[in-house]
């Protein structure tokens, strides 16, 4: 799916084995000549290392050619690569867990129960859903990214994308044809009302979220429950924080950084948040577990602890509907 080039000096047509060529290259010490020898091999000379590298056959090898470059773009697609890519993993089960969806001025990203969507303000082709390693490799370059190219398929999608950086390298991607769902955008677009994040949210999070081995935590009036009562496990205050809601706290931990306000009260099964900086606001959605919660239990009515959920269980957050399932 991902392909990548550098331009170099030398008038070469070989195909060195990656393995042997990387070997070669990392003990040359301060100087390197390459050159093809009538064997077909490559060559490099360092300052005391000569090594042949053995080379396959061009014929076997698809010849993989960038889309040219069209628009400048900018290191903010980095950034926006880095934070929405917090959430997306390799190994999704769907497409929309797997890959990061970048169209004009935002790009997106999902787990399935935790959103972020980076606005970049970059005016781009639409609907272009990108997998994780491809986003992965573009905001690991050191280089300035200096341009974007693509290619449109016969199906009237974005079939391919180009990242070109400064000194002529590139990155392309073949893009995924499985398109996001519209729920993207309906479960995102909403009316809120977000205000400031009540302070020490997110350690009590931390503090107490290793006392529930199902990763639960609960919202009561001013504290962070680690169950649904004071009872049992940990609990750590908020003043501010209104009861009623309860999350998977490692998601949770995964948008702090992003949180600098939030919507608790709108939705009975979500949480809305916004941060990011001025010009590059992060917003987002966390969906809540499918158990509600309310207050901290009197001391005068002790509880049991309750039972673990079974592995069959699984992850007990509340998902986007469908997304993906069409």
């Amino acid at each position: 799916q991902v392909a990548a080039g550098h331009p170099i000096v030398e008038e070469l047509n070989l195909c060195p084995r990656l393995d042997k060529l990387k070997m070669a290259l990392s003990k040359c010490g301060k100087s390197l000549v390459i050159s093809e020898t009538p064997s077909m091999q490559l060559s490099v000379k360092g300052d005391k290392l000569r090594a042949l590298v053995p080379c396959m056959q061009a014929e076997g090898l698809p010849l993989v050619e960038p889309d040219p470059p069209i628009a400048q773009v900018g290191d903010i697609l980095k950034e926006a690569f880095k934070v929405c890519g917090v959430l997306a993993s390799e190994a999704g089960e769907r497409v929309i867990e797997a890959s990061l969806l970048l169209e004009a001025n935002t790009c997106t990203g999902t787990n399935g129960h935790v959103m972020l969507q980076y606005w970049h303000g970059i005016d781009l082709p639409p609907h272009m859903v990108l997998p994780k390693t491809f986003t992965q490799a573009v905001a690991k370059q050191a280089k300035p990214i200096t341009g974007f190219g693509f290619s449109w398929g016969n199906d009237g999608n974005v079939r391919s994308v180009t990242f070109w950086f400064d000194g002529g390298s590139w990155i392309k991607t073949q893009c995924y044809q499985d398109r996001w769902p519209d729920a993207v955008y309906s479960a995102i677009n909403v009316q809120s009302y977000p205000v400031e994040t009540p302070a020490g949210l997110f350690e009590a999070v931390e503090a107490v979220s290793s006392f529930n081995d199902d990763r639960h935590v609960t919202f009561a009036d001013n504290m962070v429950m680690s169950h649904h009562s004071d009872n049992v496990g940990a609990q750590y205050e908020v003043k501010g924080l209104q009861a009623g809601k309860q999350f998977n706290s490692e998601y949770l931990k995964k948008i702090a950084p992003f949180a600098k306000t939030i919507d608790l009260t709108t939705f009975d099964d979500r949480a809305f948040f916004f941060g990011g900086e001025a010009a590059n606001p992060v917003r987002g959605a966390i969906m809540g577990m499918r158990a509600q919660v309310s207050t901290a239990t009197p001391e005068s009515a002790p509880e049991a602890p309750p039972e673990p959920p079974s592995e069959a269980e699984g992850d007990q957050s509340q998902g986007w509907g469908d997304w993906g399932q069409e």
